[in-house]
């Protein structure tokens, strides 16, 4: 399995095949549309596999980033574009804080899961304390927020906006995607679409 994530600050990738799992984040900094590809690679070669050799691939489809939504989607789409056999499995960024939020704090109550948009808004989703999702994700401005703001959690590299933070890493991603295998969540290449929720800032412009 390959499972990717270019929608936070960093980028993360995880492999795992047969037993043998490599990782691997790239700063904030980087130029994504180029490295993403580069670094999957160096993952292959230092497993001795190739790309072939994955029949399955997780990718984080938002919401977040509308840059980075667009190179994951992209890059899978690209890859996988001359075979139709490999199975992907569709990653919500907030249903994989929520997963991170079980691992990681341990809930004893239902809770919300707040990542920013920017703007002044933010994209939130409730989830019960195992991590299994109560509600559609949706947008909210900043005032409507404060007003639920105690059962919250947020990302860690976002200066903590809740009082309690998750961090993502390659190692949480790819539990998340084996999880989402087993429950069979799969689409195709072709099928594969972002999770975008608000318009982009050219967009609201027009």
């Amino acid at each position: 399995m390959l499972v990717i994530s270019t929608v936070t600050k960093k980028a993360y990738i995880a492999l795992s095949i047969d037993g043998k799992t490599l990782t691997s984040s790239l700063d904030a900094d980087c130029r994504q549309s180029e490295n993403v590809l580069k670094e999957i690679d160096n993952l292959l070669e230092k497993s001795g596999l190739r790309f072939s050799d994955i029949k399955d691939i997780g990718v984080v489809v938002g919401p977040g980033s509308f840059t980075g939504i667009r190179i994951g989607i992209a890059l899978v789409k690209g890859l996988c574009a001359n075979d139709d056999k490999k199975k992907i499995i569709p990653i919500s960024t907030l249903d994989l804080m929520a997963q991170a939020n079980v691992e990681q704090n341990n809930p004893k109550e239902n809770f919300i899961c707040v990542l920013n948009a920017l703007s002044g808004r933010l994209f939130v989703c409730e989830y019960d304390k195992n991590g299994k999702r109560l509600s559609k994700e949706r947008m909210i401005m900043i005032d409507e927020f404060l007003e639920i703001k105690k059962n919250c959690v947020s990302l860690l590299e976002e200066d903590n906006i809740a009082f309690v933070s998750v961090k993502i890493t390659p190692d949480n991603l790819l539990s998340f995607a084996q999880k989402l295998k087993e429950e069979k969540k799969f689409t195709s290449a072709n099928s594969l679409a972002p999770i975008y929720i608000r318009k982009s800032q050219a967009e609201e412009n027009l």
